[in-house]
């Protein structure tokens, strides 16, 4: 019971963070190409280009702020919940904008790979429950409120 109970409250184990910019990097190209990509495509799925685009960028400066080497990142990486909640939430948001879950979701990967990186399994369940949670809200508030536009990328990225 005890070890079950660590797994979710043991703190972050910064010093054992063996993670390079190219690691961090493979996280931004994977989370932000299918966007772009989308955003690119003449098709009317983005619901508001500008707000789309406007989230993106957010999206890819908060993702940059792990990556490039500045004095808050290791604060980051220290409040790493933190910064979890707000990239989540501006993911939700990106997701929201778009009527489209199949390459969409892609943008929630890098938080859950970050979230791996530091935290015990037990927080990096609840971090990929939480993240799971937000694609399927951003799904419905998209727009695509039918079954198999949630299911697939539900188990698809579930597992």
């Amino acid at each position: 019971m005890n070890t079950m109970l660590e797994s979710f409250t043991r703190p972050p184990d910064l010093d054992n963070v063996e993670v390079g910019q190219t690691v961090l990097g493979a996280g931004l190209v994977a989370g932000t190409l299918p966007s772009l990509l989308l955003m690119t495509l003449d098709i009317d799925i983005i619901h508001n280009r500008p707000v789309y685009a406007t989230l993106l960028a957010i999206y890819i400066t908060l993702l940059l702020s792990l990556i490039v080497r500045t004095r808050i990142t290791l604060w980051l990486w220290r409040h790493l919940w933190a910064y979890l909640l707000v990239l989540s939430l501006v993911c939700l948001a990106v997701q929201s904008q778009i009527a489209e879950s199949f390459l969409q979701p892609f943008i929630f990967i890098p938080l859950l790979v970050q979230a791996a990186l530091i935290y015990p399994p037990g927080r990096v369940a609840l971090v990929a429950l939480w993240l799971l949670g937000l694609m399927n809200l951003g799904i419905l508030l998209g727009g695509q409120q039918y079954a198999p536009a949630l299911l697939l990328p539900t188990f698809g990225y579930g597992t």
